[in-house]
């Protein structure tokens, strides 16, 4: 299932958009129960649906770490 996204213009965050109902998602919103608050229809489990509900915590974690490492400090394998 490919799941259609939208940008949110009040928050400048993505949403996404209901394959059943058509109503807009927040991360929040599915984020325990993989399923619509609105239709209350399941999300069926997907990478592109997992890169949306993580996106919030990896954008906030690359904002608090960015620029403080230097490309010596890593250690490849």
């Amino acid at each position: 299932m490919q799941y259609e996204f939208k940008k949110n213009e009040d928050t400048n965050t993505r949403v996404l958009v209901c394959p059943h109902c058509n109503e807009d998602l927040m991360y929040a919103d599915i984020e325990i129960f993989r399923m619509c608050p609105f239709c209350d229809k399941p999300l069926q489990q997907t990478g592109e649906l997992e890169d949306f509900i993580l996106e919030p915590v990896i954008q906030s974690w690359v904002a608090k770490y960015t620029g403080r490492y230097s490309g010596k400090d890593i250690i490849y394998f």
